[in-house]
C-alpha cells in the first residue's frame, strides 16, 4: 500500500470520527477529500502531474452517474437565489450543502476498494464507543436531574448537536451488526457483536426519538424483506417478535425512555385539547403547518431558501400563538424543500433520491440501504438536509456505500 492510500484513510478516519465531536472537523476532512482527488494519481497512474482539470472530473462523473445526480442537491437550492431576496440566508444554507458538491467529486475520482470502506464502519463503531463514556459522565449517569429535565422535553448533553448525534449512534449500532454478519473470523465478528450490543443499549439511554426511530425502521425493514425473501423467513419472524419485546420493555425499564414517553404522550394530550405547549413534538407540528401554507402560496418555485426565515417569521406575525414566542423552520425535509424550491425542485428532490437508492440495485447493499431509507425517514421530522452535520452525514455515507457497492459488482468480490 502507497504513502497515499495511508494518507486516503487517515482523512477518512479523521473525518468519521469527527462527526461526533464537532462540526469543523469533518468539514475539513472533506475539503481534504476534495483536494486529494485532485492531486492524488487514480489507479494505472504514476506520479502527480498537477491539478486534474474538469475534463478528468467530468469523465469521471460519466463512470458513476449517481454521483452526478447528488450534485443536484446543491445546485437546486443554489439556483433558488435567482428568486430570493435575502442573499446573506441564501449563501448561508448554500454553503451547508457544500459537501454536496465536493463529495461527488472527491469519491468518482479517488481510487477505491472494499478495505478502505471497512476502515469507514470500524471508524464508525469506535468513534461512536468513545463518546459512550464520555455522554454517560456529562449526565452523570442518568442523575434524577437530568431525567427531570427530559420529563420536561429538554434532551441529554451530547458531543454535537443530539438529533444528529442520535442518528450517528443508531447507523453505528446498524453497521456494527452488518460488520459481525459479515466478519469472515471469530474475532471480528464477536468485536461487532459486542460493539452491536453496546450501542443498541445506548441508544436507548439517549432516549431521542429520531435515533431510535432510525434503529428500528432500518432493522424492520431489513426483517420483512429477509421475511418476504424467504431464506432466512424464520429466524427474521423470531428476531422481529424479539424486537417488538425489546421495545416495550425498554420503555418501561429505562428511565430516560421512559420520561420521553411520559413527556411525549403528555404533549399529544395538549394539542389535542386545542393548547400549544412549548415542546418540540408541537412546536415541529406547527412549523410544519407554516411551511405547507407558505408552499400553497408560491407551489410552483417556491420562496427560495435565502427568504425562507422571513417568511416563517412573517407567518407567525400573522398567526400568534398564546403564549408562544418560539418559531422554527419547517421540521420536515419535504415540506421544507416544497416551501423553498416549490414543486419543480421537489420532483427533482425525489428523483435523486430514487435514482440513488435504485441505480445498480443499490437498495440491496446494507449500508447504502441503512443510510439512505434511515435519513429520508428522519426528514419527515427534521431537516437533515438543511444543518451542516446532516448534509456532511448523509453525503458521506452514502457515498461510500456507493462507491464500494459500484466495485463490488464490478470485480464480483465481498
Amino acid at each position: 500500500m502507497r504513502y497515499y492510500d495511508y494518507v486516503l484513510r487517515g482523512v477518512l478516519v479523521i473525518t468519521v470520527v469527527g462527526m461526533f465531536y464537532s462540526r469543523s472537523v469533518p468539514a475539513i476532512g472533506i475539503f481534504l477529500l476534495f483536494v486529494w482527488s485532485l492531486l492524488r494519481p487514480a489507479d494505472g497512474e504514476r506520479g502527480f502531474g498537477g491539478l486534474r482539470g474538469f475534463g478528468a472530473v467530468w469523465e469521471a462523473l460519466k463512470r458513476y452517474p449517481a454521483f452526478g445526480w447528488m450534485t443536484l442537491l446543491f445546485w437546486v437550492p443554489f439556483v433558488s437565489g435567482l428568486w430570493s431576496d435575502d442573499l446573506a440566508t441564501w449563501w448561508n444554507f448554500v454553503r451547508i450543502k457544500l459537501p454536496f458538491l465536493a463529495l461527488p467529486v472527491a469519491f468518482s475520482v479517488l481510487p477505491w476498494r472494499v478495505s478502505m470502506a471497512k476502515v469507514v464502519w470500524w471508524a464508525l463503531v469506535l468513534g461512536a464507543l468513545s463518546t459512550v463514556p464520555l455522554v454517560l459522565w456529562e449526565n452523570g449517569w442518568g442523575s434524577s436531574k437530568i431525567l427531570d429535565a427530559i420529563g420536561r422535553g429538554k434532551a441529554m448533553w451530547t458531543p454535537v448537536n443530539h438529533i444528529r448525534y442520535s442518528l450517528l449512534t443508531a447507523y453505528a449500532a446498524l453497521m456494527s451488526w452488518y460488520l459481525a454478519w459479515t466478519a469472515r473470523s471469530g474475532t471480528v465478528r464477536w468485536m461487532g457483536i459486542v460493539s452491536g450490543l453496546v450501542l443498541t443499549v445506548f441508544l436507548h439511554y439517549l432516549a431521542v426519538r429520531s435515533g431510535i426511530a432510525f434503529f428500528y425502521a432500518v432493522a424492520v425493514g431489513v426483517l420483512l424483506y429477509e421475511m418476504v425473501r424467504g431464506k432466512y423467513r424464520w429466524p427474521a419472524i423470531g428476531i422481529l417478535l424479539c424486537m417488538i419485546v425489546v421495545i416495550v420493555v425498554a420503555v418501561q425499564q429505562i428511565p430516560s425512555l421512559h420520561k420521553r414517553w411520559a413527556y411525549m404522550r403528555w404533549e399529544i394530550e395538549q394539542l389535542q385539547k386545542g393548547r400549544h405547549p412549548q415542546g418540540s413534538d408541537s412546536q415541529r407540528l406547527l412549523s410544519i403547518q407554516a411551511g405547507w401554507e407558505i408552499f400553497q402560496k408560491h407551489p410552483i418555485l417556491g420562496v427560495g431558501i435565502g427568504d425562507v426565515q422571513r417568511e416563517i417569521v412573517h407567518y407567525f406575525s400573522e398567526h400568534p400563538l398564546e403564549g408562544s414566542k418560539k418559531w422554527l423552520l419547517p421540521h420536515n425535509q419535504y415540506i421544507f424543500t416544497l416551501m423553498t424550491v416549490g414543486l419543480i425542485g421537489f420532483v427533482i428532490f425525489v428523483g435523486v433520491w430514487l435514482y440513488l437508492f435504485l441505480h445498480r440495485s443499490a437498495w440491496r447493499y446494507f449500508p447504502s440501504a441503512s443510510i439512505q431509507g434511515g435519513m429520508l425517514l428522519s426528514g419527515l421530522v427534521e431537516h437533515p438536509f438543511e444543518v451542516s452535520l446532516g448534509v456532511m452525514m448523509y453525503a458521506f455515507f452514502t457515498l461510500v456505500a456507493l462507491r464500494t457497492h459500484y466495485f463490488i459488482q464490478t470485480r464480483g468480490i465481498q
